[in-house]
């Protein structure tokens, strides 16, 4: 996204909300603190808790592709996806507290296990599958006894991996572009690479 003077806030952050809901939220907004894109994070990792990430289908200002690459690659979590713009909790209260209920189950201790949001096709089985089992296991209180359950749904043929297939993962292709690698980053492993 390129702000520029043709920028248009009231098209990127509101295009989907109501124009009442617009006029009162104008009413309360103020300037956006520039020091958490200006400095980076305190925390050196991420807390250990259960995490969820809502993310807003149409929002134009942090794309959609963009935001399920972002949190697979940093929390390797899928997003549970809803329909709405980046100012969704002004464009769809009801469906955003809706999906929060969904996933308050998954967050909050409970027993039971998170019935993640997915409606998106383009979301593998396997993530779905790793979602339920890395929840249920840190529900029961081991943290990383998914992972050989995870293995064992895919060599049961219920979910295919996401290692099992022909071209490298797009996050990897362009990691190793950066790096200035070049090689078989296609090979039987998907991640053979050397310098040139």
């Amino acid at each position: 996204m390129q702000i520029g003077p043709d920028f248009d806030p009231f098209e990127v952050f509101l295009h989907d909300v109501p124009d009442a809901v617009r006029i009162e939220a104008g009413a309360h907004a103020g300037p956006q603190a520039g020091r958490p894109m200006a400095e980076p994070h305190p925390l050196q990792r991420w807390p250990a808790v259960p995490t969820r990430f809502v993310l807003a289908r149409q929002d134009r200002f942090f794309p959609a592709e963009w935001q399920r690459g972002v949190v697979r690659e940093r929390r390797r979590i899928g997003p549970n996806e809803m329909d709405g713009g980046h100012c969704v909790a002004l464009s769809r209260p009801e469906e955003l507290v809706a999906l929060l209920e969904e996933l308050r189950p998954s967050t909050s201790g409970s027993r039971r296990a998170p019935r993640p949001h997915r409606d998106d096709v383009r979301t593998s089985r396997w993530e779905v599958e790793e979602e339920r089992i890395s929840a249920r296991a840190y529900l029961d209180g081991d943290p990383i006894g998914w992972f050989d359950d995870l293995y064992a749904a895919g060599a049961s043929g219920r979910v295919t991996m996401p290692w099992n297939r022909s071209d490298p993962h797009p996050l990897l292709t362009a990691w190793t572009a950066q790096q200035g690698l070049r090689g078989d980053v296609g090979g039987p492993h998907h991640g053979t690479a050397s310098a040139t």
